[in-house]
């Protein structure tokens, strides 16, 4: 819901959880980006194995890395068109290889100014199990 989204960026939070393919139009879309970027609120994206586009399911197969990261990228896109770039990804599956090839795939496509992975127990924060900030400057491959 995007009026949940616009609430959070309001009350200052760290961080928005978005997935810009479930927030409606592209004004929906463009709203919760400005108001976060007039902010300095980065945006997460957050994409999950179980929850996989159906069009991205129906190309893989079943969950892949590939898939994961195709998704997250459609999502990076979005926030692109927009001009929005302060964009963490985080991608998670119950299969842990899965996910860490994912994250490898982010890592290794995209141009990544500052690329930080994090494991329960390393830091306090955040809180998910792994997550990439990307600062998106150029084009993901």
């Amino acid at each position: 819901n995007h009026l949940f989204a616009l609430k959070a960026v309001e009350a200052n939070v760290a961080k928005v959880r978005l997935n810009p393919g479930n927030i409606g139009s592209r004004e929906r879309i463009h709203q919760v980006l400005s108001a976060a970027k007039a902010r300095n609120i980065p945006i997460r994206i957050g994409v999950n194995s179980g929850s996989l586009e159906e069009d991205i399911l129906e190309k893989h197969g079943y969950p892949t890395a590939e898939a994961l990261y195709e998704s997250a990228m459609r999502h990076v896109e979005i926030c692109k068109d927009f001009g929005f770039h302060d964009i963490i990804i985080s991608v998670k599956s119950t299969d842990v290889k899965l996910m860490i090839e994912a994250y490898r795939l982010v890592a290794e496509r995209t141009d990544i100014g500052h690329a930080q992975f994090l494991w329960p127990g390393f830091r306090q924060e955040p809180a998910d199990p792994i997550e990439t900030r990307l600062h998106v400057q150029g084009k993901a491959q």
